[in-house]
């Protein structure tokens, strides 16, 4: 008997059935140069993927949109992801 695993989920999101093609935005000049590059060879990106750390510099924050939408105009989403701790606990300085 063959073991079969199951296709992820996800991955039915792609007509193609190849695993998406994501770039990792940071925002800053490398990552935005990378995501511009490649869109302008025409390479395929299905998603570009900021993790807002909810400390960026304020020029960060007011470029976003800016970004979001120039790739946007060009088919490539832009996903904000920002972490947000629960149920942090917090401890006492130790007294020696």
């Amino acid at each position: 008997m063959t073991e079969q695993t199951a296709r992820p989920p996800q991955l039915d999101f792609f007509s193609d059935g190849e695993a998406p093609v994501l770039a990792a935005l940071g925002l800053g000049v490398d990552s935005v140069a990378m995501c511009v590059e490649l869109v302008e060879r025409g390479d395929r990106i299905d998603a570009a993927l900021f993790a807002d750390t909810g400390s960026e510099r304020q020029q960060t924050y007011e470029y976003l949109p800016i970004f979001k939408k120039w790739l946007e105009d060009r088919g490539v989403p832009l996903h904000v992801v920002r972490y947000e701790p629960k149920n942090v606990i917090t401890h006492a300085p130790i007294s020696h």
